[in-house]
């Protein structure tokens, strides 16, 4: 900040004409303007030098340091502190403009070490501050001035030296100078701009992310107070973009990334092109694009990225001191597209500007680690593509070692520097088999989890990289297992609160697999008995899968006792957990995203203080939190639960059963094989749909071969170990079982394993799990403990909502006809007489029932225990938030999983989904989280769902959602929602028995739930 304050010759008439011309140039930033006022500050220096004081000769130096910024010459910086300093040595301190000079001079020196890197400039310029200060005392009117200058120096001495007093006693200053000069005050923009950025490094540093929070939010105010035009809006924007950029890296909500593209964006466009700041706001937008590219993938930002870092790489050639930050953007840029179009040049580029960037940063600047691990990893990348390159693996080492050298043990960015090492090492032990190299990745790997500092998605990549390298000695895959055991309960902090589904979902797919692998570890190398491996297996499944899902059932733990002593705490409770569960909106720009994002943050941190509040009351100290095991092994009071774990090196069934916790191995289960299955079968059924009919009895025998070798491979083994041989006595009562499946085993119906079509009947009998065992789905155990807590068996004349499209606008030239939702529909309403139906009306025709819109049908669910959809279903192939019933309006505001979630319904009990796709999940990298229709709705307070794994026919819809509502009625004719599991087994078994050769028909449904 540049000021002049009225001195003892500003009375006279040259000097008055100088400092009026120089408050019209500080407060236009026209180049012209400075230009005027910098000639008249010399007429007054050089023809009159009887008025030559410290105002004038303060005024020169502010303008021709103004110049500088305008036209980047250094001449003018260098004749600036000249001025400055004859300045200081000519007149007494006691001079009343002291202490502005003082701060002027000492904003000059500190841009001139940025320039020219002199650290006698900046440790000049901290002592001039911090004297102006003291000489101003806590009254003057321009204290605030005078703080922000100090806190400024600090900080920059903290940027290039790391002198952690030195960033906190900046914070402090720049805390005190907010509070100098109070609201409303004319530089309020600037003191809070200032801020941010300390905060923001701060928070880089040392990792507090309330210093983040903070910076964002003082970010935005000085953007706020600021008027449209004024040429600091730029820095304030370009501060701003800065701050929310690092807290999306920090906590993933994409709101934060659009809105830190949005205020970089702006900032450049309004930054004149001979601006020396244009350069920083360019790298800073660059930063901004690449980020939001690495996360969305949009081409467009990473070209806009490389634009942007190439224009401020070209703006600062050497000597400039940031020119090598400039070309570390740079190649970070052209490293990532050459990940993306695999174009050599961006790589090779990329290496040359790394070590470009390192001759320009000194030996003891705080970033060159950062450099240096940034150019190692890209050595490394080199050298897996072509290991001609074994130099670079040198490098590469070398390069990865200097940076966790210089980076002291409490950075935040020694995770990354640990992990680009191990990550080198682990390249070269492959390449040399050298087990010191093997040695030296793991402790690098394990060094790097155990930063507490880091990012959770660093910590589990490097526990995971270390567990990989671990198993292969058999003395250490007790290590192993005991790394990934504790990175398993680090996983729920991958999505925190504040992101939205689709921030969450792209968190966890990066770690999918993760528990699945800590449990088979678990299994052979926990410490105990065979019970205690078991169980400790499954404690670590239980954490690791469904992460999102329990997550929000957690939220939604039991309310009554709540509701009944603490009411005014359980709705606000309830409150702020709906806009959590709320979809994000992802059309908002602008002020509206920006609300958004600051929204999302408040409200986690909300909500985590109620919960916090009601877990201090007597009673509830358990309120919200995960299920004991005591908990967890009680589901098995109903019938055992079966926990499938599939992993690299064992697949196993999990037995949870009245006495505790057992485990079936499942060697014939290995995950290559299931994979092979997964396809065939999904092949099959996409010929059963559109191939020609010798091509589907083709089909249909693949489809039944899977089902032949699942039984085989899994469920027989799983239903003998529980005593569930065949059944002898028909008419006793069905047993029950639980199936978990979890990973690739999930995309295959479990339910419908077994030999269904062999030549002896009696022999088909015992071999298929439909003619041993009534099968319900359910994602963890917890989920199942959750759904209990809801289900009310017996109804009597209960309402129930029908929901029924026989055509779907804009699905096609047919409409997407169903030709047998009509007779679906009336056999329905047969069954639920105390019905309200939605009806799509035939094309061209007038509506005479509530249209079945998304709007009516969340207005009807909560009046309704029974739901049943007839309609068109659609599963995301890379967002399962986004699978979706087809309903009226679902072109413009679909039924998505994602907009169930805030739904919480308090008489619900169960939901029929005779549409395809339900229970489906496309994403593979996502399939232990159970995102999709069916788990949408049990989330939304159903403890029963009906749901589907593929496409079913229309007509075989009618005669199962007949059959299911005959026998889901108890002997006392009402409606018992307690037998839909029984139901459904019973209508399926039924339409086997007719067409064992075409599983396609009646494989697909299933039963989630209690």
């Amino acid at each position: 900040m540049r000021h002049l304050a009225t001195g003892p010759g500003a009375g006279t008439r040259a000097v008055a004409a100088a400092a009026e011309l120089t408050a019209r140039a500080i407060a236009s930033g026209d180049p012209g303007a400075i230009s005027r006022a910098v000639v008249a500050w010399e007429c007054v220096l050089s023809d009159h030098p009887e008025q030559v004081d410290l105002y004038a000769a303060s005024g020169m130096s502010v303008m021709l340091f103004a110049r500088y910024e305008c036209n980047g010459d250094v001449a003018d910086l260098d004749d600036a502190v000249d001025v400055g300093t004859w300045a200081l040595d000519t007149f007494p301190l006691s001079d009343p403009n002291a202490p502005g000079h003082l701060s002027n001079l000492a904003n000059t020196l500190r841009v001139r070490f940025e320039q020219a890197g002199r650290r006698a400039d900046l440790d000049e310029a901290v002592d001039l501050a911090r004297k102006a200060v003291e000489l101003a005392g806590s009254g003057s009117p321009e204290q605030g001035a005078y703080l922000t200058s100090l806190a400024n120096t600090l900080r920059t001495r903290f940027e290039h030296f790391g002198n952690r007093s030195d960033l906190d006693a900046a914070v402090g200053f720049g805390r005190d100078a907010i509070q100098a000069d109070g609201s409303g005050h004319p530089f309020q923009g600037m003191r809070l701009s200032n801020q941010c950025f300390s905060l923001r490094l701060r928070f880089l540093r040392f990792g507090d992310p309330a210093d983040l929070d903070e910076a964002v939010r003082l970010g935005r105010e000085g953007v706020r107070v600021t008027p449209l035009g004024h040429p600091n809006q730029r820095m304030y924007l370009h501060n701003l973009g800065l701050a929310l950029r690092v807290r999306f890296k920090s906590a993933g909500v994409r709101a934060d990334l659009d809105e830190a593209v949005d205020a970089g964006r702006q900032a450049v466009r309004v930054t004149p092109a001979h601006d020396v700041y244009l350069a920083p706001y360019q790298s800073g937008l660059g930063n901004a694009l690449l980020a939001r590219f690495e996360r969305f993938g949009d081409p467009a930002d990473l070209e806009a990225a490389v634009g942007a870092h190439r224009e401020a790489h070209r703006a600062t050639p050497l000597p400039h001191p940031d020119h090598g930050l400039f070309a570390n953007g740079l190649a970070n840029t052209l490293g990532e597209r050459f990940h993306h179009a695999a174009n050599a040049a961006d790589l090779d580029e990329a290496i040359s500007l790394g070590r470009e960037a390192l001759r320009g940063i000194p030996a003891d600047h705080p970033v060159r680690a950062l450099l240096q691990s940034n150019l190692g990893r890209r050595l490394v990348t080199r050298f897996a593509l072509d290991a001609r390159y074994a130099d670079d693996l040198v490098e590469a080492v070398d390069r990865c070692q200097a940076a966790v050298r210089s980076a002291p043990a409490d950075h935040p960015g020694r995770t990354a520097f640990l992990l680009n090492l191990g990550q080198a090492l682990e390249h070269r032990f492959h390449h040399t088999a050298s087990e010191d190299d093997r040695r030296r990745a793991v402790s690098a790997y394990t060094s790097a989890w155990e930063g507490e500092l880091g990012s959770p998605s660093e910590r589990l990549a490097a526990a995971w990289q270390a567990a990989q390298l671990l198993v292969r000695s058999q003395s250490e895959q007790a290590r192993a297992a005991a790394l990934l055991d504790a990175a398993v309960l680090l996983l729920p902090k991958l999505a925190p609160r504040q992101q939205d589904r689709t921030d969450q979902q792209h968190a966890l797919s990066d770690v999918g697999g993760l528990a699945a692998e800590a449990a088979a570890l678990a299994l052979a190398h926990t410490p105990g008995n065979e019970a205690d491996r078991a169980l400790r297996a499954l404690q670590l499944l239980e954490t690791g899968r469904a992460v999102m899902l329990s997550q929000r059932m957690d939220a939604r733990s039991d309310l009554a006792d709540l509701h009944r002593q603490h009411p005014a705490l359980a709705e606000r409770f309830v409150a702020q957990r709906r806009r959590l569960d709320d979809p994000a909106d992802t059309s908002a720009v602008g002020n509206d995203a920006t609300r958004q994002t600051l929204d999302r943050h408040q409200s986690a941190a909300a909500f985590e203080r109620t919960l916090e509040e009601i877990r201090e009351l007597d009673g509830f100290d358990s309120f919200g939190r995960p299920p004991t095991t005591d908990d967890l092994l009680t589901q098995a009071e109903h019938g055992p639960v079966v926990v499938f774990n599939t992993a690299a090196h064992r697949s196993d069934a999990l037995l949870v059963t009245g006495s505790g916790v057992s485990a079936v191995p499942l060697p014939a289960l290995d995950r290559a094989t299931i994979g092979e299955h997964v396809i065939a079968f999904h092949r099959a059924l996409q010929i059963v749909e559109t191939g020609e009919r010798r091509e589907q009895r083709k089909a249909q025998a693949t489809l039944s071969h899977t089902l032949k070798w699942l039984w085989d491979a899994a469920v027989d083994p799983v239903l003998t170990a529980l005593g569930h041989g065949p059944r002898t006595a028909p008419e006793d009562p069905w047993p029950r079982v639980w199936w978990a499946p979890g990973g690739l085993l999930g995309l295959l119906p479990v339910h419908a394993a077994g030999h269904h079509h062999t030549e002896d009947a009696d022999t088909r009998q015992g071999d298929t799990a439909l003619d041993r065992v009534v099968s319900s789905y359910t994602p963890t155990v917890r989920v199942l403990r959750h759904t209990r807590q809801r289900a009310t068996p017996t109804l009597h004349g209960t309402r129930a909502l029908v929901v029924a499209m026989p055509t779907t606008p804009g699905l096609g030239d047919d409409h997407g006809q169903l030709f047998h939702v009509p007779a679906e529909t009336a056999k329905v309403q047969q069954h639920l007489p105390h019905h309200v139906l939605l009806r799509e009306p035939d094309p061209g025709t007038v509506a005479t029932t509530l249209l079945p819109t998304k709007a009516n049908v969340l207005a009807q669910l909560p009046t309704c225990a029974i739901a049943h959809f007839a309609c068109h279903g659609a599963s995301h192939p890379t967002d399962p938030s986004s699978s979706r019933l087809l309903l009226h309006d679902h072109a413009r505001d679909p039924l998505t999983v994602g907009s169930l979630g805030p739904i919480d319904l308090r008489n619900a009990q169960l939901a029929y989904l005779s549409a395809c796709h339900t229970a489906a999940i496309d994403a593979a990298d996502l399939l232990d989280e159970a995102i999709h229709l069916t788990s949408a709705f049990q989330l939304a307070g159903f403890p029963h769902v009906v749901g589907t794994l593929w496409a079913i026919d229309d007509a075989t819809a009618v005669d199962v959602a007949d059959a299911f509502y005959r026998h889901i009625r108890a002997d006392t004719g009402a409606l018992d929602t307690g037998r839909a599991a029984l139901a459904l087994h019973t209508a399926v078994r039924a339409l086997r028995d007719r067409l064992p050769r075409t599983p396609s028909l009646w494989a697909a449904y299933l039963h989630a739930g209690a």
